[in-house]
């Protein structure tokens, strides 16, 4: 795949089914875990500026890291598998829903482990385990069973091939998130695992939601407007929002 446009990427997304109660359903998130939503992004404002001590600038935006948050604490799941954790920022959110359930383990993958260095000692405490090397190489590191997968590593279409074929048949009642999907060809980040997962979700009929800058009509508009009623305002970045969120 070469020279995609945004009107064949918007051809993809087309065929996705974006159902109108995924965005009731997290209307529904951010009123029921209101106050500890508030009290988790103070921790995370406080984590946030250490990372900007060092330089770092997390790619998850705020929006994707609240619904990931949320969406955590409801489905409370006893084993979150997240690959690739890179700085750390996504894994800090995760870890900060599995203490607030006060239930929960997560393994972690990734080439670098530079999320080791930026994630506190007493959130990891003794719910996270981080694995270093090609998880393709490594599956029989995976725990026996998943009930959350979260996804940003590389974004070729082969790797999407592979944990199309090798990861989601392994965990088939996971709810899964992937990173930079919902995001325009001609923006950074972007990768041509965008179009094969797009196309296979779109095959199976599976139900999705992103609240996606992209597609400002699925989640975005009504979410920004919702986070502003509830006075929460910007941590981060709350601009992509590429991240889609389904259920197998």
């Amino acid at each position: 795949m070469h020279n995609i446009t945004r009107e064949y990427q918007q051809e993809i997304w087309a065929k996705v089914s974006f159902p109108d109660g995924e965005l009731e359903r997290s209307r529904d998130l951010y009123h029921r875990f209101e106050r500890d939503l508030k009290e988790a992004r103070e921790h995370q404002r406080l984590l946030y500026a250490n990372w900007v001590s060092k330089g770092l600038d997390p790619q998850v935006c705020d929006i994707e890291a609240e619904l990931t948050y949320l969406r955590i604490r409801q489905s409370r799941p006893e084993n979150v598998v997240e690959i690739s954790s890179g700085s750390g920022w996504s894994t800090s959110w995760i870890l900060r829903a599995l203490a607030d359930n006060g239930t929960g383990r997560l393994h972690s993958y990734d080439l670098v482990d530079d999320s080791v260095r930026n994630v506190p000692a007493d959130l990891a405490a003794d719910r996270w385990h981080f694995h270093q090397g090609d998880v393709r190489e490594s599956t029989a590191a995976l725990p026996e069973s998943a009930d959350y997968l979260f996804l940003d590593s590389d974004h070729s279409a082969q790797f999407a091939e592979w944990y199309l074929a090798e990861i989601l048949p392994r965990f088939p009642r996971a709810e899964v998130s992937v990173h930079d999907i919902v995001k325009w060809p001609d923006e950074w980040g972007w990768g041509e695992e965008s179009i094969v997962l797009c196309r296979w979700l779109a095959e199976q009929g599976i139900p999705c939601f992103t609240a996606a800058r992209a597609l400002p009509d699925v989640g975005f508009a009504g979410l920004t407007a919702l986070r502003e009623s509830l006075g929460i305002n910007a941590l981060h970045w709350e601009d992509y929002n590429s991240m889609i969120f389904f259920s197998l």
